[in-house]
Order: structure tokens, then C-alpha cells, then sequence
């Protein structure tokens, strides 16, 4: 976790008009919380990812709830000009080899 968190370092980026201050900490925040939330997916066996996504699905949707007016319009803004994040690829094809290996098969 940074020491200020995301949100006031945009805040005051915003304020500031900083630009590339902007895009910096977004980029630097997706790498994070990307890493971290492969982190999650990656513990669980390659064949839950069905599972996996579906319930980060609904923990999105119960978290957004909890968010202001503000915070709904961020989301909203930012997930609009958002359309991936990399995932290592290779990383996701060694952990299907590795559950077929122990005899589990994707349906």
C-alpha cells in the first residue's frame, strides 16, 4: 500500500493539474492491484477461474454500492477508459498444464 493512498494522490494530481501525475499513479495503481488481485485468481486451481470471476463480479458490485456519489462517477469514469490489463499469459498456460498433469481437465 502506497503512503498516501490512491485516491488523495489523484485528488491533489487533479488539483494540481498534473497531467502526467495523473496518468503515472492511475498506471502505477492497476499495476499494483492487478499484481495483487492475480495474486488471489492464481492461488485458486486454473479450472476455478469461472468461479474466480464470478464472484469478483459481485464483490465489485457490492463494493461500488458502498462508494458516494464521487466515488460511483470514478469508478464510472475511469472503468470508460479502461479496456484491459496484461496478464501473464504464460503464467495462466502453466497452471493449465499443471492441472491436467494432476488429472483435472477443463470442462
Amino acid at each position: 500500500m502506497p503512503d498516501m493512498p490512491y485516491y488523495e494522490q489523484l485528488f491533489q494530481a487533479v488539483m494540481a493539474n498534473d497531467t502526467e501525475a495523473i496518468s503515472r499513479i492511475i498506471q502505477e495503481c492497476f499495476v499494483k492491484m492487478s499484481h495483487e488481485f492475480m495474486g488471489v485468481v492464481r492461488s485458486y486451481d486454473f479450472n476455478d477461474r469461472p468461479v474466480v470471476v464470478a464472484v469478483m463480479k459481485v464483490m465489485a458490485r457490492t463494493l461500488e454500492l458502498t462508494l458516494d456519489e464521487s466515488g460511483q462517477n470514478f469508478v464510472e469514469q475511469i472503468s470508460s477508459m479502461t479496456s484491459s490489463v496484461a496478464i501473464d499469459l504464460d503464467e495462466m498456460i502453466r497452471q493449465a498444464k499443471e492441472g491436467r498433469e494432476n488429472g483435472k481437465t477443463e470442462e
